[in-house]
């Protein structure tokens, strides 16, 4: 018994736990399919990709002859420049993105079937949406709309409404929103604000670039306007250039009733002088 117990494991010669220990997207080391995403080609393991993405799995089942995916028109061109970080994730686990990247990142694995990611960086938009909702709002427009997409910008406009007052800022993200997300925002339930906030915040934003986007659309304006229940609040059909206008056009009105008056008077002055001299001269005959 005494000789078995100094036997000892002596790993071969061959350097194999060396060789798959260094199975990495990035040297390409016993690479058996590749990744196309624009200009750009990965060397990566069927295996690997298989077990991460529904997606691609499928993909490799149906042409595993071709040995490539490319996913170019898969992904949202916003979501290239992340796709190293979506590597990473699939080879090593727990990659580091920042807030900007969440979005982008949760969309890939919205559209590739990864779970794992999906869950994670769900998890992490969860903890971060109070004080990032306007900026995710600005990602999810710049992806394809999906059901995952759609939800996470409703959770964001909630969250804008509930704080309002730290949004309505000229400097906060709210100002840079299109008209739905500001209709959705000021109509919801949830909104905490004063009246004379929102009443504010709509003068400076149709005031501040949006405006002029709106401005040939009443219908829209008015769906923003119809949310300012303030009673000195305009027309909803007005905005500032209509009511610029609105204010000339009274001013031409008012000249103009003001030279008939005068007119008139005069008019009557001389016809009240024409008949003074008529029966004066009568009398005087």
């Amino acid at each position: 018994m005494d000789e078995l117990e100094s036997i000892e494991f002596r790993p071969p010669s061959s350097g194999v736990d060396g060789a798959f220990a260094s199975i990495s997207w990035r040297t390409g080391h016993m690479s058996d399919w590749e990744l196309v995403l624009g200009e750009k080609r990965y060397s990566t393991h069927r295996a690997i990709l298989a077990r991460a993405s529904e997606v691609l799995a499928a993909g490799m089942n149906a042409s595993y002859s071709s040995s490539c995916t490319d996913l170019t028109s898969l992904l949202p061109p916003v979501t290239h420049s992340i796709f190293e970080l979506v590597l990473e994730e699939i080879y090593e686990g727990g990659c580091v993105a920042d807030d900007t990247q969440l979005i982008f990142l949760f969309a890939v694995a919205d559209v590739l079937g990864m779970k794992g990611l999906f869950d994670s960086t769900l998890s992490k938009i969860k903890e971060r949406i109070h004080m990032m909702a306007t900026s995710f709002l600005q990602d999810v427009h710049q992806l394809p709309q999906t059901e995952s997409l759609r939800r996470v910008a409703a959770a964001a406009r909630n969250c804008v409404a509930r704080d309002f007052g730290r949004h309505c800022s000229p400097e906060a993200g709210l100002w840079q929103l299109p008209e739905e997300d500001v209709v959705a925002v000021l109509g919801s339930e949830d909104l905490a604000a004063r009246e004379d906030e929102v009443f504010d915040f709509l003068l400076g934003y149709l005031e501040a670039g949006q405006g002029s986007t709106l401005s040939s659309s009443p219908s829209k304006e008015a769906d923003l306007w119809r949310n300012c229940r303030l009673a000195r609040a305009p027309c909803p059909h007005w905005s500032l250039k209509s009511a610029a206008d609105n204010l000339v056009c009274t001013v031409v009105v008012v000249v103009i009733v003001v030279v008939v008056v005068i007119v008139v008077v005069v008019v009557c002055l001389w016809l009240l002088s024409m008949l003074v001299g008529t029966l004066v001269s009568s009398s005087l005959a």
